[in-house]
């Protein structure tokens, strides 16, 4: 069964061009499949962010030997998904792609409801497991590190959303639907794809019913719009406002 949000909503569509004249042969151009390079720049930024993640508290015993501060780690799988996609930017043909200035105005807008969901729905049954913690004032509520957490801030403003938009929705949603995903329509994705994406991208942030709204919600943007910027622009504004908000109240939980 075939997704289309053709019949339940309007979609945006693109700028109109001459048909060429009919001359009897083929006027499409072979497709050509997915590469592992178009693969691998889509993955290892989300997997390297993850892992550096994950390896965070092993690493915290040496970086203490070191005399290097508990708080320079937390920004560093910002800083290496950055890197990295930096190194495989130019495989994302996507991005070079323009969005209407009211789908990024709908984009804005659906992020800041996200942004005040993520802040509200935080009952006991909406959250599972705990959420890695970075206090920039060392912990002890003075002034904060300023440099660390203007890297902290870079990467959940600018790094994250593109990152996990490519890994989300440009290649998994888009994957799962057909390994040729470079040539499926967000707008054809199956049921399965779509539902899958949503709950995984719920089950990576333990604010998890937060993080389904708003994979659903990003889902439906990139599918409207068949552009990845709308899900990109709802996710910058989204952990724009989250970030103001952490460090305003310091709820250092919600990073």
């Amino acid at each position: 069964m075939v997704f289309s949000l053709r019949d339940s909503i309007r979609t945006e569509q693109p700028a109109s061009v001459d048909s060429p004249p009919d001359t009897g042969q083929a006027k499409s151009l072979p497709r050509v499949p997915a590469d592992r390079m178009s693969v691998a720049a889509r993955v290892i930024p989300f997997a390297a962010y993850i892992a550096v993640l994950a390896l965070t508290p092993v690493l915290l015993g040496p970086a203490d030997r070191l005399g290097i501060p508990a708080i320079w780690l937390h920004p560093l799988n910002g800083i290496v998904a950055g890197l990295l996609l930096v190194y495989f930017w130019r495989y994302y043909d996507e991005l070079r792609e323009k969005l209407s200035p009211s789908g990024a105005s709908v984009s804005f807008a659906v992020g800041v409801v996200i942004f005040w969901l993520w802040i509200t729905l935080d009952a006991p049954w909406m959250v599972w497991g705990a959420s890695p913690q970075f206090d920039p004032t060392y912990g002890d509520g003075s002034v904060a590190d300023r440099v660390s957490t203007g890297f902290r801030l870079l990467s959940l403003i600018a790094v994250v959303p593109l990152m996990e938009e490519l890994f989300w929705r440009s290649f998994l949603m888009r994957w799962i639907a057909d390994h040729d995903f470079l040539h499926v329509d967000p707008r054809r994705v199956t049921w399965f794809a779509f539902t899958a994406t949503a709950v995984l991208f719920a089950i990576e942030h333990h604010l998890w019913l937060a993080g389904l709204v708003a994979g659903i919600a990003f889902n439906l943007l990139y599918m409207w719009t068949r552009n990845i910027w709308a899900p990109i622009i709802a996710h910058v504004a989204a952990n724009a406002f989250l970030g103001v908000y952490i460090i305003a109240y310091r709820r250092w939980d919600l990073w």
